[in-house]
């Protein structure tokens, strides 16, 4: 399953340079073949009409390391595999987010 790896590890990874990252995330509109409409476009409102200055901005953002993690659209041979796996990623990150809520919620009690 390279798929759920790839996704994995570029969840992981926003986690660590952008946590919260998921909340910005719409899995409804989400589409990986669309620059505006697929995670990183979600997150970042980054439009690729210049694939130049995508470049440029991701690399500020990543520090050159975005491009091995999977959110290069051309890696996406199965658009709705990877989608299933990006929206599992952000569900179970609110499911995560929502219990450690509750538990601080209880601790205020």
């Amino acid at each position: 399953m390279l798929e759920h790896h790839q996704v994995s590890k570029a969840a992981e990874y926003l986690d660590k340079h952008n946590p919260g990252w998921y909340y910005s995330v719409n899995p409804d509109t989400l589409n990986l073949q669309s620059c505006g409409k697929c995670i990183l476009g979600q997150i970042y409102g980054i439009d690729k009409n210049n694939n130049e200055q995508w470049v440029k901005i991701m690399d500020n953002i990543f520090n050159f390391e975005w491009s091995g993690l999977g959110f290069n659209q051309s890696v996406f041979a199965s658009n709705e595999l990877f989608k299933h796996h990006w929206i599992t990623e952000i569900n179970n990150r609110l499911a995560s987010s929502i219990e450690k809520e509750k538990c601080l919620i209880l601790q205020t009690k």
